[in-house]
């Protein structure tokens, strides 16, 4: 009696560990996906999701077992006729009128006027948004870009002195007469 029983309970034990390697998870999914990016068996939907949810970052960045999951998962719904995903939609003949007509009146359609911020914009119109900065913003941006200018002017000065005074001697005297011109135009404006 004690033999049978410990059989019995060996036996279902068997059933169950059978049982268990039959419905693999979404681990199985990845660790089969990752040793040769390829799935080697077949799985179901319900594993396929769960596995690309589950899907590691290291291994969604350096392999391709993501779109080898969305592959599986697309031939999966493909699969078994009209009781699959894709097989539930009739492509081979064309739209009846009705929807037909819903069709045309979706693509029509124009959403009225949405509220963005506190102004409302209307989609398909044309124009750029006018986007005004407070004065002090713009003072304190253009006050920040000069001092960026002036303190890159410094250090390419102490960087490089000898070919900097060249350059503010050449452009000194190209700039000269255009100075001089200037000067006697407001000389000639204050007489």
């Amino acid at each position: 009696m004690m033999r049978m029983t410990a059989l019995v309970a060996l036996g279902a034990a068997m059933a169950l560990w059978a049982a268990a390697l039959a419905h693999a998870s979404a681990l199985d999914v990845i660790r089969d996906c990752s040793e040769d990016g390829k799935l080697n068996r077949h799985y179901t939907q319900k594993e396929l999701s769960g596995a690309l949810r589950k899907l590691p970052s290291d291994l969604d960045e350096y392999t391709d077992c993501r779109g080898v999951i969305r592959r599986a998962q697309l031939a999966g719904a493909d699969r078994g006729g009209s009781k699959g995903l894709l097989g539930r939609v009739d492509t081979a003949s064309p739209p009846t009128p009705k929807e037909q007509q819903k069709l045309d009146e979706a693509s029509k359609s124009t959403p009225g006027r949405v509220a963005v911020g506190d102004q409302t914009v209307e989609p398909g119109s044309e124009g750029q948004p006018s986007v005004e900065l407070p004065g002090f913003v713009l003072a304190a941006l253009i006050g920040l870009g000069g001092l960026v200018l002036s303190g890159g002017g410094l250090a390419i000065r102490r960087r490089w002195p000898e070919q900097t005074q060249i350059l503010l001697d050449r452009l000194g005297r190209a700039t000269g007469p255009a100075l001089n011109a200037i000067k006697r135009g407001i000389s000639s404006l204050r007489r």
